[in-house]
C-alpha cells in the first residue's frame, strides 16, 4: 500500500481526536471505542476516551478508562496526570496528588503534572492538603521547564499561598505581559482578578469537594480547540467554590473565585481551560470583585512508538472582567508515545445489509501457503525512520519491501531493508539477479524463516486497516497469505534467523497494545 493510500485513510483513533477538537465528545467516544475493538489493548485509545468522558463531566467513566490504560501500560505518565485531574474533580485530593507525583516520577520533565500538583497544593481550602512551600518549588520547576502563562499563573498563586504577595504580584504581571505581547488581549481579564487579589494580600482558596451537577457542567462547558501534536483536550468547567484568603484578619474576603478549567495536553504540553463558576461569600461580608483561580490540568499522551501530544486550549465563555474569578483545573495529558505516529483509518463494515442484495458467490480456498524463509537485503541504516522511508519508497515503486532490526553487538543496532519473500534459494537467486540488473548497489540473499505476526489472519480489507494502525505507531508491516490456505492475510513485521531474535520486537508490540505471535514466514 503506497503512502498516498495510507494518507487517504481516516483512522478511528485520529477521527476521535478530531471530534474532541470539535467538541463532539459522544462521537469521539464512539470512535475511540471502535479503535479499541480493532486493538483491544490500545492504551492510548483508552486514555483519550477518558479525556472525552472528562470533557463531558463524566469523571467516573473517565477514571475507568484511565485505570484500564494504566493496567495495560503501568508507566504511562499522561494517564496518571489525567487520572489525577479526574480525581481532583471528584474531590479525591489525596489520591489525585499521588497520581501527579507518580506522573512526575515517571517523567521528571512533565510540565502539566508540576502545574497541576502545585495548583492544588497552593489553592486547596482543605488545610490537610494545602502546602504553599511545596507548591512554590513545583511551580518554579514548571516555569523553569516552560515559562508560559499557565506556569507563571500557578507560581503566582503559590507565592500568595506562602504570603509572599510582592512576588505573586510581580509574577502575575509577567503572565499578563506575555498575553499582551502575544496579542491575546481578550484573555487578560481572566487573569486580572488574581492580580487584584494579590494586591489586596489575599491568597486563593478553592473547595475541591464541591462537584458540579451534569446540567451545570453542560451549560458551562468551555470552548475547546485542539492543537496538533502538542496536547489534549480540556475537560468541562467545574463549579467548585473558591474564596480568597486574606492575610490580615481585618481584611474583607472576596465574594468568590472562578475556577479555571483544565486542559488536556499530550504527552505533552498543556493548555488551560477556563470556567466561569463562582461561589458566594458569607452573607455577613461585603462581596468584592473575586479573582480568577485555576484548577489543575489534564494531559493526554500518545503512542509508544513516538506518539503525538495534542494540546487543547480553552477559553471561558461570557466572562465579565469584574465578575468572579476562574480557578485553574488540572490538565489532562496524552502521553506522548515513543516513536511519533498517528493512527490512520479504521473502516467499519456496514451493518444491516439489504437482504435482497445479489446472491453470494461461493468462495474458493487457496492451497496451503508454503514457508517463505528467503529474502534479499538491499540496504541497512542505524536510524529506523530512514530505514522505513527507504522501504516505503521501494513499496511505492512496486517492490515488496520491509524492514527488520538486527543487533550486531559491538556495531550496535541496525535496521535492514529487505525485498521479497521466497520459498527456495533458487527463487531468491533469480530475484537477486534482477535487482543487480536494476543497479542496486548491495544485494544479499538471507535466510530469515521467522517473523512476528500481529493478530490473527484477516481479510484483505481488515489487513489494510491493521497495517495503517501499525504505521501510526511507527511500525512498517507487510502481508503474506495465511498458512491455512483460507482466503485470509497475515500481517507480519520483520524477518529473523531464530525465534529468540524476534522476541524483542514481540515484547515491544505487546507493550504497544498489539497481540504479537512469533512464527514461520
Amino acid at each position: 500500500m503506497s503512502p498516498g493510500v495510507w494518507a487517504a485513510e481516516e483512522d478511528a483513533f485520529d477521527n476521535g481526536l478530531n471530534l474532541i477538537g470539535q467538541q463532539r465528545y459522544e462521537e469521539a467516544i464512539q470512535a475511540f471505542s471502535t479503535a479499541i475493538e480493532i486493538i483491544p489493548r490500545d492504551y492510548q485509545a483508552y486514555n483519550y476516551r477518558g479525556v472525552a468522558w472528562a470533557l463531558m463531566g463524566k469523571y467516573d467513566k473517565a477514571l475507568a478508562d484511565y485505570n484500564k490504560a494504566l493496567e495495560i501500560r503501568p508507566r504511562y505518565a499522561e494517564a496518571y496526570n489525567n487520572r489525577g485531574f479526574a480525581r481532583t474533580q471528584n474531590g479525591d485530593l489525596s489520591n489525585a496528588l499521588n497520581d501527579y507525583a507518580r506522573a512526575l516520577e515517571i517523567n521528571p520533565f512533565f510540565v502539566d503534572a508540576y502545574n497541576n500538583k502545585a495548583w492544588v497544593l497552593a489553592t486547596c481550602a482543605d488545610q490537610r492538603f494545602r502546602d504553599g512551600g511545596q507548591a512554590v518549588r513545583l511551580a518554579q520547576k514548571a516555569v523553569e521547564l516552560k515559562p508560559d502563562v499557565a506556569s507563571l499563573d500557578t507560581l503566582a498563586a503559590a507565592y500568595a499561598a506562602v504570603g509572599n504577595f510582592d512576588a505573586a504580584i510581580d509574577t502575575q504581571k509577567k503572565a499578563i505581559q506575555k498575553l499582551l505581547l502575544a496579542d491575546k488581549n481578550s484573555e487578560v481579564p481572566k487573569y486580572l482578578p488574581h492580580l487584584n487579589a494579590y494586591k489586596s494580600e489575599r491568597s486563593l482558596l478553592i473547595n475541591y469537594t464541591s462537584r458540579p451537577n451534569t446540567d451545570e457542567t453542560t451549560d458551562q462547558r468551555a470552548k475547546v480547540s485542539l492543537k496538533k501534536q502538542t496536547s489534549k483536550p480540556a475537560p468541562p468547567a467545574t463549579s467548585q467554590k473558591v474564596v480568597s484568603a486574606s492575610k490580615p484578619k481585618t481584611q474583607k474576603p472576596v465574594a468568590a473565585l472562578q475556577t479555571r478549567k483544565p486542559v488536556a495536553a499530550a504527552s505533552k504540553p498543556s493548555a488551560t481551560v477556563k470556567t466561569n463558576k463562582a461561589a458566594t461569600a458569607p452573607k455577613t461580608q461585603k462581596p468584592a470583585a473575586a479573582p480568577q483561580t485555576k484548577t489543575p490540568v489534564l494531559t493526554a499522551s500518545k503512542p509508544s512508538a513516538a506518539a503525538k501530544d495534542k494540546k487543547v486550549a480553552t477559553a471561558s465563555k461570557n466572562q465579565k472582567p469584574v465578575a468572579a474569578p476562574q480557578t485553574k483545573t488540572p490538565v489532562l495529558t496524552a502521553s506522548k508515545p515513543s516513536a511519533a505516529a498517528k493512527d490512520k483509518k479504521v473502516a467499519i463494515a456496514s451493518k444491516n445489509q439489504n437482504p435482497a442484495a445479489a446472491p453470494k458467490t461461493k468462495e474458493t480456498s487457496r492451497p496451503p501457503a508454503k514457508p517463505l524463509p528467503y529474502t534479499i537485503q538491499v540496504s541497512a541504516y542505524r536510524d529506523p525512520q530512514t530505514s522505513n522511508q527507504v522501504a516505503r519508497k521501494l513499496i511505492t515503486s512496486g517492490d515488496p519491501a520491509f524492514t527488520s532490526p538486527v543487533d550486531l553487538s559491538e556495531k550496535g543496532k541496525w535496521y535492514r531493508v529487505y525485498i521479497g519473500n521466497y520459498t527456495t534459494l533458487a527463487e531468491a537467486k533469480m530475484a537477486a539477479a534482477g535487482l543487480k540488473n536494476r543497479k542496486f548497489r548491495y544485494v544479499h540473499i538471507a535466510k530469515k524463516p521467522y517473523t512476528v505476526q500481529v493478530g490473527l489472519p484477516v481479510s484483505k480489507s481488515e489487513a489494510q486497516k491493521l497495517k495503517s494502525r501499525l504505521k501510526t505507531k511507527g511500525y512498517l508491516s507487510y502481508s503474506l497469505p495465511a498458512v491455512s490456505g483460507q482466503n485470509q492475510t497475515r500481517i507480519l513485521i520483520g524477518a529473523y534467523e531464530s525465534q529468540a531474535a524476534a522476541a524483542g520486537l514481540a515484547k515491544q508490540l505487546e507493550k504497544d497494545g498489539f497481540d504479537p505471535k512469533i512464527g514461520l514466514r
